[in-house]
């Protein structure tokens, strides 16, 4: 695994070290952040539940009363839990269902689930394992983290001024895996302004 140095090292003291990551997001941020009566897999389970019964039946309208109810009766106060997982879940479908998932989020936060700091929260917890995501689930993995990221900015659902925070690697990355071109020059710039400003602290 790659060292950080000069901006990822900026970028790591904003965010946290990386922990260890699970099969839905960093199992030390999903763990130390759960009411005490859930387990980590039981909220996994729980939310996955969820989110396997949208992405078959396409009902966007009914995962958001489910997501809903579950915020209101069991997961208050712990709903950047919930953005890990949704977006944990993500890397691993299809364009579609990331679109689906991305669209989810966006209707989440639309009716006030979802706030702009807890989509912020759970970002976070996965760019900080950004190279533990590619080792887990292929290089794409970088590209699709961000591409959601890009969405969710465009849906007013995280503010843009977070790109600034994301590790140099990771940009760097999505610009050599490929990304669309309505974001590559967008990447670019923030590709920029990191190493601009990695040569002003040197």
């Amino acid at each position: 695994m790659g060292s950080e140095d000069g901006t990822d090292q900026v970028t790591s003291s904003i965010l946290g070290a990386r922990p260890r990551s699970s099969s839905l997001g960093d199992e030390e941020a999903l763990g130390g952040g759960l009411p005490a009566n859930w387990t980590l897999e039981e909220f996994q389970k729980r939310v996955r539940g969820i989110l396997d019964s949208y992405l078959l039946s396409g009902e966007v309208e009914e995962a958001v009363r489910s997501f809903q109810d579950f915020a209101v009766r069991e997961a208050s106060g712990f709903l950047d839990e919930v953005a890990v997982c949704a977006l944990r879940t993500a890397l691993e479908q299809t364009d579609q269902q990331r679109s689906r998932i991305a669209e989810l989020l966006r209707r989440l936060h639309e009716e006030n689930i979802l706030d702009q700091a807890s989509l912020a929260r759970g970002f976070a917890k996965l760019v900080c394992t950004w190279e533990d995501l590619v080792v887990d689930c292929g290089s794409k993995s970088s590209v699709y983290l961000v591409d959601m990221l890009l969405s969710c900015m465009r849906g007013n659902c995280v503010v843009r001024a977070f790109l600034m925070r994301l590790p140099e690697g990771l940009v760097m990355a999505v610009l050599r895996e490929g990304s669309e071109d309505e974001d590559k020059t967008e990447l670019q710039e923030v590709a920029r302004k990191l190493q601009q400003f990695k040569r002003g602290i040197q």
